[in-house]
């Protein structure tokens, strides 16, 4: 992860048709983060930070680059959209399928360079809507794109009803509350499952406690499936928990009948009846 700020950045020229901006990237240094970075759920991990050369992190081995700012759809299935930032290697020679950075009559486009069959060069849009460019004496690559910038967008109005749906998130807590299935929400589903939380192996969202031992989960997802008369029972509560189903039957198969399994069939297994 970098910190790139691009407002101070001189600006070379602009483009008529495309609104390209581009400009100069200086080859100063950067803070650069050091560290793996989840989309998913968060998980634990140390960081550093060190200074380094922006355009030696960005593979720009000549220390040359522009940056062009995209405007339209253009190019979206190149993953470039409106308003991302363009890394542009001014030093790097085109090849037939770059994306590039090109000129015609001091205007600025951005599209792949294609050279065809008969080696005719064109410069090709990444969006079908729009119609190639056949490139002539007037057309100029300036540079090849290397690495783009996408701009953060906010939440959509979809993603944020998906809240109306989930139990309340503990500030600090990994283990992140799911939705319930139907069936995990009835009234007798949830009285036997507060067993399981009384006894200190589910937490207050019906998800395993980080201790608890995945055959005592098999043996939970085996009675409370019995006397639901769950169908798919291994399935539903692997769902529910994050867990393989086979790991919680087998495990629930290998203990059930030693000392502890019966013990806790005992004490804890026949209050679910």
């Amino acid at each position: 992860m970098i910190n790139l700020d691009l407002s101070n950045l001189r600006m070379l020229s602009k483009g008529k048709s495309d609104g390209l901006r581009v400009y100069e990237l200086v080859d100063d240094y950067v803070n650069f983060v050091d560290a793996e970075v989840s989309c998913g759920l968060p998980r634990g991990g140390g960081c550093s930070m060190e200074l380094v050369k922006l355009l030696e992190l960005l593979n720009c081995s000549r220390g040359r680059a522009y940056v062009s700012t995209s405007c339209g759809d253009s190019m979206v299935n190149a993953g470039i959209s409106d308003s991302d930032y363009v890394i542009i290697d001014i030093d790097r020679t085109a090849k037939s399928d770059d994306v590039v950075l090109a000129e015609i009559e001091g205007e600025y486009l951005m599209k792949y360079y294609v050279v065809d069959r008969s080696g005719a060069e064109w410069l090709m849009p990444g969006n079908e809507r729009y119609s190639p460019i056949r490139c002539d004496e007037r057309c100029r690559i300036r540079g090849v794109g290397i690495h783009v910038i996408h701009q953060i967008k906010p939440p959509t109005a979809k993603m944020k009803c998906m809240l109306d749906t989930m139990d309340d998130v503990e500030v600090g807590v990994i283990r992140l509350s799911r939705e319930r299935p139907s069936w995990a929400n009835s009234r007798r589903a949830k009285a036997l499952l507060d067993i399981a939380v009384e006894e200190a192996l589910l937490d207050d969202h019906y998800q395993p406690l980080d201790d608890t031992p995945m055959w005592k989960l098999g043996g939970l997802a085996d009675r409370i499936g019995e006397t639901l008369e769950l169908d798919n029972k291994w399935t539903r509560f692997g769902e529910l928990w994050n867990r393989k189903k086979e790991a919680l039957r087998k495990k629930w198969d290998d203990m059930k009948d030693m000392s502890r399994g019966v013990e806790f069939r005992k004490s804890v297994l026949e209050r679910m009846r």
